[in-house]
This record gives C-alpha cells, structure tokens and sequence, in this order.
C-alpha cells in the first residue's frame, strides 16, 4: 500500500464510500504456502529514505504513516490473520482488494484512489 496524493480516476470506487464498510469479521490466507507474515515500512521523500521492519503486534500501523512522505507498506506472508484483518481495517481497505490480496492465484492488479494506490502483485 502506498499513500500519497493521486489523480482521481472516474469509475473506480473509493475507500470512503458506504460499501467500503461491509467488511467480513477477519480475513483468512486459503493459500497453500504458509509462511509468516512480515510487514516492512517503506518511507520516503526528497531528503530522506527510510525502510522498517515492522512488528504484527505494532498497535497501530496508521499511526506512522507520515504525510510529508510516500508510505510504502510491503506484506510478505499472508498466514497471520489477525495481523492482515487488522492492517486492511486501519487503511479502509475494500473487500474486493482484500479478496485479490488473499487470492493465492490472481492476475497482478492496481487500483488507484484520492490518496493511496493498491498494488498486489
């Protein structure tokens, strides 16, 4: 996940809309491989760049978003539940995006938003 400022794009939805709400309980990885989830903050601008290992139990991984910087959040391992249900409700994330994160096999996509671009690759 990336935050920063972006074009708004006609047709695409938004995180702040009604439906972005209709999240499930948790999420769950159906995927065969099952290795752990790490979680590295990437952040950036014109003086400085910075990349952070990342606890899953951080209290709050909106909380270090900075807004002078691009935010670059690089999740690799989808096993630990809990950690990806918490970090997809903290950004207002869309089911449908979660749905292609979790997808063990899915075609590459990016959406894009007011403020944040989605990437899974």
């Amino acid at each position: 996940m990336k935050s920063t400022e972006l074009p708004q794009v006609p047709g695409k939805h938004k995180p702040d809309t009604a439906e972005s709400h209709l999240f499930a309980d948790s999420y769950c990885y159906t995927g065969r491989h099952r290795f752990p989830t790490r979680i590295t903050l990437v952040r950036y601008n014109k003086e400085e760049v910075r990349e952070m290992e990342l606890s899953n139990d951080t209290p709050s991984f909106r909380s270090l978003v900075r807004e002078d910087c691009i935010n670059w959040f690089r999740i690799r391992g989808l096993a630990d539940e809990e950690t990806i249900t918490r970090l997809t409700r903290e950004f207002d994330i869309h089911p449908l995006d979660v749905k292609a994160i979790l997808t063990p096999c899915h075609a590459a996509k990016i959406d894009i938003f007011d403020k944040r671009l989605i990437l899974v690759m």
